[in-house]
């Protein structure tokens, strides 16, 4: 029996007009190895699977199509076809693994998944209209895309993998959101721009693993690990409604310097974990963030009163004993993670926030001598602070909650107050507690320390 190698679909108006569009239907030439050209000067639509997995189809010649559906052409790995403004939908996987196809005009009103996975023909993109998910994923040989007004949305991993993309040009939009891993993994990518764009919001992990080394975020707000290992030097950071995420530049091991612009509203210690050569630089003039001294706060006008909230404390503040003390209303997480010199901190006033990320704090005494306004800890309170070692609670302390002090592994020195009552897993993973004395306690005690401690009560008046 002889193989198909070529066919060809002719639709005639003679000597009737034709009263409805024709399609290719589903699966019509799925996974016919024989197959190289196919012909078609009327067909408007193919169907599902129509040519999938026709590996020696080389020539398309279809001038009439305008809507392709998903997986129509899927591992077509021969496929030589050129995409003109014609075309308006496409779904699904529809060119995936087409090796050989480019776009000369991307015009497309509604676009599918994974579309042109894997092509390693398509060098260049000029898009003003809508975008899939995973639509230009691992294209290998791309290397610009430019983006027009009509873009307000960039799907996730869009461009994802694309190694060897230099050059992205954003629209000037009022409002521009880029999904999750947008271009992560884009390693030819050294430098991106939002000067366009009037507020800008990226998703996780959006610029991983590329190679910006200079960035200036403007109007624009951030998810966790947005640039997550970047060789990143220097960033500014600027605009009002510009919010970095805790992680987003978590590894950027090069970062040298991050300027606060005097129109920041915001600043994030723990947007820049594991950058340990940062430093910070802030504007004068700046109404909400404050730097002094290496002590970093934001003043928020309230209902009742005005709060101080200690945002960071920096490796230029020079003391080792640092007291949260009627200065302070609030603490940001993450306040002391570059506080390399504080070893100590004191707690003398009730305060909102914790310490977690105190990656220095050796010693912790909390005393509230104002027994009316007690202070209680709270959940999670200075959990997996690695380094601490001694905790005094003396005064106006009626609980702590649960896991306050979990796995702060080198604890070995507890003092507490006479009267106390405990949540539960407070002193949970604390493998360095050995003893520890209580005067009152729950029901819950049990799940209070672990089980290397020796807990005993103590007596009245000891």
């Amino acid at each position: 029996m002889p193989k198909l190698e070529e066919a060809t679909i002719n639709i005639y108006e003679y000597p009737y007009p034709l009263t409805s569009e024709v399609h290719i239907p589903e699966g019509m030439f799925q996974n016919c190895k024989s197959l190289k050209k196919f012909t078609s000067n009327g067909t408007s639509k193919v169907y599902q699977y129509a040519f999938m997995a026709c590996t020696a189809l080389e020539t398309l010649s279809t001038p009439d199509i305008d809507e392709i559906e998903q997986y129509a052409f899927a591992y077509c790995t021969n496929l030589k076809f050129t995409i003109y403004g014609t075309l308006l939908k496409v779904g699904d996987y529809a060119f995936a693994y087409c090796q050989n196809i480019k776009i000369n005009t991307y015009n497309f009103t509604d676009a599918g998944k994974y579309i042109f996975i894997g092509s390693q023909a398509i060098s260049t993109l000029d898009i003003n209209r809508s975008l899939g998910e995973y639509e230009f994923y691992s294209c290998q040989q791309l290397t610009s895309i430019k983006l027009h007004e009509n873009i307000n949305t960039i799907p996730r991993y869009c461009f994802a993998n694309c190694t060897k993309l230099t050059s992205v040009q954003f629209p000037k939009v009022s409002r521009l959101q880029i999904g999750l891993s947008c271009f992560e993994s884009c390693t030819s990518l050294s430098s991106i721009g939002f000067d366009n764009i009037m507020m800008g919001q990226l998703g996780g992990y959006c610029f991983a693993d590329t190679k910006i080394e200079s960035l200036k975020l403007i109007n624009t707000s951030t998810d966790i690990k947005d640039f997550y290992r970047c060789p990143i030097k220097s960033l500014t950071i600027g605009g009002a409604t510009t919010a970095i995420a805790d992680g987003s530049f978590e590894e950027c091991t090069k970062l040298e310097k991050v300027v606060i612009q005097k129109d920041a509203f915001g600043f994030n210690v723990l947007a820049f974990m594991n950058c340990d050569k940062v430093k910070f630089e802030f504007e004068s003039g700046n109404e909400i963030i404050n730097e002094s001294n290496g002590i970093v706060t934001c003043h928020v006008e309230g209902v009742s009163k005005n709060m101080t909230i200690l945002v960071a404390v920096l490796p230029s503040y020079n003391e080792k004993t640092f007291s949260l003390s009627d200065s302070y209303d609030s603490i940001l997480p993450g306040a002391f993670y570059f506080a390399e010199k504080v070893e100590k901190i004191e707690i003398t006033k009730p305060i909102l926030g914790n310490l977690q990320n105190s990656r220095y704090l050796k010693e912790l005494t909390i005393s509230i001598s104002n027994y009316s306004d007690p202070f209680i800890i709270d959940q999670n309170f200075c959990d997996s602070n690695a380094k601490l070692k001694k905790l005094t609670i003396e005064k106006a302390v009626p609980f702590i909650d649960d896991q306050a002090f979990n796995n702060c592994t080198k604890l070995k020195e507890v003092t507490l107050p006479e009267s106390i009552s405990f949540g539960q897993n407070v002193f949970a993973l604390c493998t360095d507690l050995e003893e520890i004395k209580i005067p009152l306690f729950t029901d819950k005690l049990i799940t209070v320390y672990t089980p290397t401690v020796d807990i005993q009560k103590r007596p009245s008046g000891e």
